[in-house]
Formats: C-alpha cells, sequence, structure tokens
C-alpha cells in the first residue's frame, strides 16, 4: 500500500499491525457488501427498463423523444454502448439486454429523478413497483427511490475504488437497499436477506480494533 492510501488505517489504530488487520479487515467488509449491493443494482436495472419500455416502448434505448431528455454524456454513453455490442457481435442490429446490463448505476438513478415523474413514473409505477409504501405518493416515493439509490452508489463507488467504508454508516446501506428491494421484489429481498447479519458481525469485529 502507498502511504496515502494506508493513511486512514494507520490513523485509526495504534500500530502498524493493527492497520494492516484493519485493512484486512476493510476487504472483507467490502466483500459482503458487495452482493446486496449486486442484487439491489439488477433488480433497479430490470425494474427501471421496464418502467422506460412501459413509458416509450420496447425500442426506448433509439427513441429521439427519450434521448432528448438525457444530458449529452448519457445519450453518448448509450450510443457507445449500442456500437460496442453490435461490433463485438458481428451484427447491424444490437442485443438490448447487453446494452441495459452495460449501463452504469448513475444512469438508472437519473432515471428516478423529478424530471421522469410525469414522463414515466406516473404511468409505470405500479408495474415496476408493486410494493411500494401505499403511505407515499408517487412523487415522494420517487424521491425516496432516488435518495436511497444515492446511499447505495456511495458505497458501491468507494467498494469499487478499494477505499475504507469501516467509518461508513453501513446500516444506512443496508436500509436503502431493503427499501429498493422491497418495494421491487419481495423475492429478491427474501434471497438478499440473509446478507445482512454477516455484514453486522463484520462491522462489529472491526470495532473492536478502533
Amino acid at each position: 500500500m502507498s502511504v496515502e492510501r494506508s493513511q486512514p488505517y494507520i490513523k485509526n489504530t495504534q500500530t502498524l499491525k493493527s492497520a494492516l488487520e484493519l485493512y484486512k479487515k476493510n476487504s472483507e467488509l467490502c466483500a459482503l457488501c458487495w452482493t446486496p449491493i449486486q442484487h439491489c443494482e439488477v433488480v433497479l436495472r430490470n425494474m427501471i427498463d421496464k418502467a422506460l419500455v412501459v413509458a416509450y416502448g420496447e425500442n426506448w434505448l433509439v427513441q429521439t423523444v427519450f434521448l432528448n431528455t438525457l444530458k449529452e454524456y448519457k445519450r453518448h454513453k448509450i450510443d457507445t454502448s449500442i456500437k460496442k455490442f453490435m461490433r463485438k457481435n458481428k451484427s447491424l442490429e444490437f442485443n438490448r439486454n447487453q446494452v441495459v446490463a452495460d449501463l452504469e448505476l448513475s444512469f438508472w438513478q437519473e432515471i428516478t429523478s423529478k424530471k421522469y415523474l410525469n414522463r414515466v413514473w406516473v404511468k409505470a409505477i405500479d408495474a415496476v413497483f408493486p410494493n411500494r409504501p401505499k403511505n407515499l405518493s408517487v412523487e415522494v416515493f420517487i424521491k425516496e427511490l432516488y435518495a436511497n439509490i444515492e446511499i447505495v452508489r456511495r458505497l458501491r463507488n468507494r467498494i469499487a475504488h478499494h477505499e475504507p467504508i469501516y467509518y461508513k454508516n453501513i446500516n444506512k446501506a443496508i436500509k436503502a437497499i431493503v427499501f429498493i428491494l422491497q418495494a421491487a421484489s419481495s423475492e429478491f429481498l427474501e434471497l438478499t436477506n440473509p446478507c445482512f447479519q454477516p455484514i453486522q458481525d463484520k462491522m462489529s469485529d472491526i470495532n473492536h480494533l478502533l
């Protein structure tokens, strides 16, 4: 490890040996968090794709009326992804499922922003999030969905960049994942629930080092 990368671990422990142990346990914590994050991202991707199909049709990826709602760099991302898979598949047509899977979590989060409330969510909310809290209006639910995706996305990015996460509010991220999965798919939430206790146990283990 570089001096800069090791500083957070050294700062929070008394010895180099403890710092290395903290680094190891942080890596283990990251690995434990990755599965529920992955489940959450896959569900979001599939559900928001479904919403866009309801709003814009099966070919929403190339619908001008939809593309014009996006920032230029996100339109470019879709175009780049389509061309990549056309080359890879040696075809003049693209596989939409490949392109959908290639888009980043930040793209899907963007579709839950307020500007898509009437364009997408008023039409698609019940088909996509059948278990959403019924005491929340569509507008409030989508606002909370966006905020919860942001919590998950930030944790995901820290893990992807091999940064320490032990001092972050992991319980907040777990609650965000539960909120998203509960609204979209109780089956996926049931699949994911066993992942949470090992995360809590690892956090408790880490706290003994701090």
